[in-house]
């Protein structure tokens, strides 16, 4: 993913570059913390570009690993919540709205 961002920061066609390496063949992609460190233009760009991969693709799924809880919000389906590495909680987004 790191390279995928370098890619993207670099390029000029910036989108084409991200949703070009977003489409391959994988089941899962895996982003840590994928837009840490990064302007919130650029964070918005994105988060907007899984969100339009992720409906395209119903076959491949995303494992976000992040602290941006306005993020998760915005593109997860599930919250798996982790406390000093030890599972807390699942729950559909919604249902972790609702508790918060």
């Amino acid at each position: 993913m790191r390279n995928i961002l370098k890619s993207y920061q670099e390029d000029s066609n910036k989108e084409f570059v991200l949703q070009e390496q977003l489409s391959c063949l994988q089941k899962l992609i895996i982003c840590d913390e994928p837009i840490a460190s990064l302007d919130l233009a650029i964070q918005v760009q994105i988060l907007d570009l899984i969100q339009k991969n992720k409906s395209r693709r119903r076959n491949q799924f995303y494992f976000f690993i992040t602290h941006n809880l306005p993020a998760v919000y915005r593109i997860a389906d599930r919250i798996l919540l982790l406390y000093r590495g030890e599972v807390q909680e699942i729950q559909e987004v919604e249902e972790f709205l609702e508790k918060s």
